[in-house]
C-alpha cells in the first residue's frame, strides 16, 4: 500500500497539524509559502517534502524559485526521517535542524538552511545510514544556545555521509563547518565532496573512522581540518586545501587525549600560511603525508623557513611526519 499524502495548507492549514493527524511512513506534502512554526516528527518515520524536493539546494540558490520556507526549528526523532526541499529559517533558540540522538537513518536533503543559531545539530544512535546531501548551509551565527556551527554533533554520530553541501559563513572562534565531538567516539563518516568556504572547516575531536575526500576547503581564518585530540584513524585524501591560516592543524587541545594514524595523501595543500602543523603532545606515531602537492615543485618547506611550498611543522617531538614523496605540479580538478 501507498504511504498517504498529507497536503499543506490543502488538508491542513500548519505543517506541525499534518504531522500529527499522518500515520507513521506517511509523506507530508507542504506547498510554497512562509510556516512561522517549529515541526516535531514525534517519533513518527515521515517523509517531510517542500516544494523544491529533489533539486539541488545549491543551485537554487542563484536562481530564485517558490520555496517552502519554515521560520523556525525542524527536530527529527523516529528511523528514516526524511527533510527534503525546504528553506529552514531563524532559528533563534538552536539549530534548523535538530536529530535525535535514539534514532539513525536521517536524510537531510536539497535543503537551504541559514540564519539560524547553529545549522544541523545531527546526532545518531548506531544503526543505519544517515546522509546529509546537495543542501546550503550558510551564516547560522544567531545569538543563542547555538556555537555557530554548520554541522554539530556531541552525543554521537554513526554511520554518517555529509557530502555535496555547501557550507559558509559560519564562526571561526566558537564552531565551524562541521564540527564532530562527541565524548564518545563518533565513528564511521565520509565528509564527501563538499565546498567549504571561510569557515574553521572541519574540527574532529574523539572520532574514528573518518574519511575526508575530495572536499575544496578554502579561506579559513584558523585551520581548513583542526584536530582537537582522541582521534584514531583519519584518511585526508583528494582535497583541495588552500588559503587558510592553516591547512591542517593537530592538537590535543580539547580533551588532552593524543591523536593517531592520520593519513593525508594526494592533496592539493597550497597558499596557506602553514600547511600541516602537529602541536606538542598531540600525536602518537607516524602521520603519513605523502603523495600531496604542497604549493611548489620543490615541495614542502620544512620549519619557519619557507623556501619552497607550504611549510610541515612538527612540534611533538615524539612524532614522525613523511612526507616524502610528495607531487610536482597540481593535478586535481
Amino acid at each position: 500500500m501507498a504511504a498517504k499524502i498529507y497536503s499543506v495548507p490543502e488538508d491542513f492549514p500548519t505543517i506541525q497539524q499534518a504531522i500529527d493527524a499522518a500515520e507513521p511512513n506517511g509523506t507530508i506534502s507542504v506547498a510554497p509559502g512562509v510556516y512561522h512554526e517549529s515541526v516535531y516528527t514525534a517519533g513518527k518515520p515521515l517523509t517531510l517534502l517542500g516544494a523544491q524536493h529533489g533539486k539541488d539546494a545549491r543551485e537554487r540558490i542563484f536562481t530564485p524559485r517558490k520555496e517552502s520556507i519554515i521560520s523556525g526549528t525542524v527536530f527529527l526523532e523516529a528511523e528514516h526521517a526524511e527533510l527534503n526541499g525546504f528553506i529552514i529559517r531563524n532559528s533563534e533558540d538552536y539549530a534548523g535542524v535538530i536529530t535525535s540522538a535514539g534514532n539513525s537513518g536521517y536524510r537531510i536533503l536539497n535543503n537551504v538552511i541559514e540564519g539560524n543559531a547553529a545549522g544541523i545539530y545531527m546526532n545518531t544512535t548506531d544503526g543505519s545510514h544517515s546522509f546529509v546531501k546537495h543542501n546550503v548551509i550558510r551564516d547560522n551565527t544567531l545569538p543563542g544556545r547555538g556555537k555557530g556551527d554548520g554541522i554539530y554533533s556531541d552525543q554521537g554520530l554513526f554511520h554518517t555521509e555529509i557530502s555535496n553541501n555547501y557550507i559558509t559563513g559560519h564562526c571561526d572562534l566558537h564552531g565551524a563547518g562541521i564540527n564532530l565531538e562527541s565524548a564518545a567516539f563518533d565513528s564511521d563518516i565520509l565528509i564527501y565532496s563538499n565546498y567549504l568556504n571561510q569557515d574553521h572547516s572541519i574540527v574532529l575531536t574523539n572520532t574514528r573512522n573518518v574519511r575526508i575526500l575530495q572536499n575544496c576547503l578554502i579561506g579559513s581564518k584558523t585551520a581548513a581540518v583542526f584536530f582537537g585530540g582522541g582521534t584514531v584513524r583519519t584518511n585526508i585524501k583528494e582535497n583541495v586545501i588552500a588559503k587558510n591560516k592553516a591547512g591542517i592543524l593537530v592538537t590535543a587541545d580539547f580533551v588532552m587525549k593524543e591523536n593517531s594514524q592520520i593519513t593525508i595523501r594526494q592533496n592539493e595543500i597550497k597558499r596557506n600560511e602553514d600547511g600541516l602543523i602537529i602541536a606538542l603532545d598531540s600525536y602518537s606515531g607516524i602521520l603519513h603525508a605523502e603523495d600531496n602537492f604542497w604549493g611548489h615543485d620543490s615541495g614542502p618547506s620544512l620549519g619557519e623557513n619557507k623556501e619552497f611550498g607550504d611549510t610541515i611543522k612538527n612540534l611533538d617531538f615524539t612524532a614522525t611526519i613523511t612526507s616524502s614523496p610528495f607531487l610536482t605540479a597540481e593535478y586535481l580538478q
